[in-house]
């Protein structure tokens, strides 16, 4: 998903070692010039530029992208518009896969506050800390095994693009995940 500058300051991943800081996300890394796989490493955030465009088109994802843009524009504060959500996607090597991993996620959000008393900004910081692998900063460490659990099994009408409306709605479920 993410374009690399060539940089030599990222430190390798050790399987088992945890993140050398909250600001950094695991990649893995090809050389440009080379063309050479560096592998997983951990990398500080502010130095992930954007990739370029890959699919100058993803409409057949647009539904789905639709929906999790109306639950989740809030707290996406990397993005303004619906047009930069897109534009994230398209970018993206395989757009069809990360827009399923954020319906789990979106999925994931709706159901753990659907009963109110969880505050929403918080789950969703707790859900991006599960979708970039620091679950280990998730506290009480429950949110971190409900919200995974709920990622990794979320109702088959959610993985069907034609129970979503062109706008983003979705035909079928409980009222709280339309």
């Amino acid at each position: 998903m993410e374009y690399i500058p060539n940089q030599k300051e990222y430190i390798p991943y050790q399987k088992g070692k945890p993140p050398p800081g909250d600001n950094y996300i695991l990649v893995r890394v090809i050389d440009e010039e080379t063309g050479k796989d560096e592998g997983l490493q951990w990398v500080p955030r502010e130095q992930i530029g954007d990739a370029p465009i890959r699919h100058e088109q993803i409409n057949s994802l647009l539904p789905m992208l639709r929906w999790t843009w109306r639950h989740l524009e809030k707290y996406v504060h990397w993005c303004r518009t619906f047009e930069d959500w897109e534009l994230g996607f398209m970018r993206d090597t395989n757009p069809g896969s990360e827009v399923a991993i954020w319906v789990m996620a979106t999925y994931a959000f709706l159901e753990f506050t659907h009963d109110e008393r969880w505050e929403k900004a918080g789950v969703f910081k707790a859900v991006r800390k599960v979708l970039i692998g620091r679950d280990d900063l998730v506290r009480p460490k429950r949110v971190a095994r409900r919200l995974k659990k709920l990622m990794s099994k979320p109702p088959q009408f959610l993985k069907d693009v034609e129970n979503f409306t062109a706008d983003g709605h979705l035909k079928t479920g409980e009222r709280y995940l339309r």
